[in-house]
């Protein structure tokens, strides 16, 4: 049902009743972590939900919350949450619903896809990350509560995994996790508040998109075509970029390397399409026959920066001697220059080069993969 199975001990009080039980809850698509504590109660309030049943909300990922809740409050605490609806008609894998599989010590294992293996110093890289992220987040759960079924289910959950027990005392590494908890001790204004303001906002270029519209807009593989799935990542707390690139239906390894030079995300969107491009053609001459026929070269990634720099201002900053429309010096020209070299001699040797733009986070296969491969090369 979503939880992990984990939960606090049963023991006896003094007049015989048994202690507080509580349990973790996973849920897609609730996006919590752009709202602010007091508006994140004044929804709660808004929905029905008891804070004094629900000891802990955080936003670990991409649309993802994990909820610490009393055991025999769990059903109805999903009931609440699942019966939102957003204002826009969003199709029904976008709506508010417990995720059964997901694996909190290793979240990054369900998005590789089974036909391709992530390079195994990579998935070390994400494995060590992963519980590195976990015991952090819990210990500052631990922290955070005095209700002992809480304190009693970390420890068991930390147990579980292998991973240490919380320390004697709390460290700065705990306090950046962003933990949030519902059941504030001081009074919170009264503001006006929709249950909806809870569900996964995607922007307004994407906000209604369903699986329809989605297969509309990504490209399929075939025998003409190629199709790569590009993405670039920055960890502020490694101040660390990677690039990550997949090659769907090619018999070409998926990229995952630790960006060299700058750190910043913005060059490593740019670069994770230079590498994915630069990969392919030195595979070419291995892939003669198979790719006898192919004449199309379509790179998705979920950077408007990186797409628009391709598609519209290539010839406006060359002609402009590389200055914005401010005057101003163009950021990244060497990372750019690089690219649009490596689509002129790919287009040179007859093939066409798409830049094409996806929604992230949009339930994407390909697009979810790539950020993954780029995160493991940041921390390569």
């Amino acid at each position: 049902m979503g939880s992990l199975g984990a939960r606090g001990s049963a023991r006896e009080t003094r007049d015989g009743a048994p202690d507080d039980a509580w349990v973790f809850v996973y849920m897609r698509n609730v996006d919590i972590g752009r709202v602010t504590a007091p508006a994140l109660d004044s929804i709660w309030r808004s929905v029905g939900v008891d804070r004094t049943r629900v000891a802990s909300a955080n936003a670990i990922g991409a649309y993802l919350a994990e909820f610490v809740v009393r055991e025999d409050y769990r059903a109805q605490f999903v009931q609440l949450l699942t019966s939102i609806r957003p204002p826009q008609p969003l199709d029904d894998a976008l709506l508010v619903s417990v995720d059964d599989a997901y694996s909190p010590i290793a979240p990054h294992v369900r998005v590789v896809p089974a036909t391709c293996a992530v390079p195994l110093r990579a998935m070390a890289a994400l494995d060590e990350y992963a519980r590195r992220s976990l015991s952090r987040r819990w210990a500052s759960i631990y922290y955070s509560t005095t209700q002992p079924g809480v304190r009693q289910l970390i420890r068991t959950s930390l147990a579980r995994y292998s991973l240490p027990a919380p320390p004697p005392t709390t460290t700065p590494a705990m306090a950046e996790d962003g933990h949030r908890g519902c059941a504030a001790r001081h009074p919170l204004p009264e503001s006006p508040s929709r249950g909806s303001e809870l569900v996964h906002q995607r922007s307004p270029n994407h906000a209604i998109l369903s699986k329809q519209h989605l297969a509309e807009i990504i490209p399929q593989p075939s025998e003409t075509r190629t199709v790569i799935y590009t993405d670039g990542a920055y960890l502020p707390d490694r101040c660390a970029a990677g690039v990550g690139a997949y090659f769907e239906r090619v018999d070409i390894p998926p990229v995952a390397e630790r960006l060299h030079g700058h750190q910043s995300n913005a060059r490593a969107e740019i670069c994770a399409v230079y590498v994915a491009l630069e990969r392919l053609a030195a595979e070419l001459p291995r892939m003669a026959g198979a790719s006898a026929n192919m004449r199309e070269v379509w790179v998705c990634t979920d950077s408007r920066y990186v797409v628009d720099g391709v598609n519209i201002y290539k010839e406006t900053w060359q002609t402009a001697n590389w200055l914005n429309a401010k005057g101003r010096r163009v950021a990244n020209r060497a990372a750019f220059e690089r690219l649009f070299s490596s689509i002129q001699r790919l287009s040179a040797q007859g093939y066409n080069v798409f830049v094409h733009h996806l929604p992230a986070h949009a339930g994407i296969p390909g697009n979810e993969f790539a950020d993954l491969l780029a995160k493991a090369g940041a921390l390569l």
